[in-house]
């Protein structure tokens, strides 16, 4: 599967249906507010809101066996490099851009609302996540996501 940025993913999960992301700038994962049980186009994919933004390691979309369906040319803050909030072992918070690969000291209120940088692995961290959002699927790792961003 060759991802640029763009592509419009298709994420199978077995009985829970399928799932659809889009590669931001930065090559980041933007996943739609829209789950199926049988394959939507891509047309039709992109006429939903996404809802959340991760960086996901491209081997395990492989491995998950993620298909590119179609490309789309990016627009608004998909066509914009994310930033995430990066929590260090045994430091403060900070805050990670993905233009620069940078991380820089920031107010808290500045790190209010972003994601939670890490490298997210499509089987076992966003399988969870979607299964979740979609269907109410409870998983330790929901809850521990839970329990940390409150």
């Amino acid at each position: 599967m060759l991802i640029t940025e763009g592509s419009v993913v298709l994420i199978p999960d077995g009985d829970y249906g399928y799932y659809y992301g889009l590669v931001c700038k930065g090559k980041d994962i933007a996943f739609f507010d829209v789950t199926s049980v049988k394959r939507l186009p891509a047309e039709k994919v992109v006429k939903h809101l996404t809802f959340l933004r991760l960086p996901v390691a491209l081997p395990s979309m492989r491995r998950a066996e993620w298909q590119k369906i179609g490309q789309v040319e990016l627009t608004g803050f998909h066509n914009e490099f994310a930033q995430y909030r990066h929590e260090p072992v045994g430091s403060s918070p900070i805050l990670y851009d993905n233009a620069t690969g940078l991380s820089t000291e920031a107010p808290e209120d500045a790190l209010d609302g972003l994601e939670l940088m890490s490298v997210w692995d499509a089987e076992y961290h966003i399988h969870p996540i979607l299964r979740f959002h979609f269907h109410g699927v409870e998983t330790p790792l929901v809850d521990m996501i839970t329990a940390k961003l409150g």
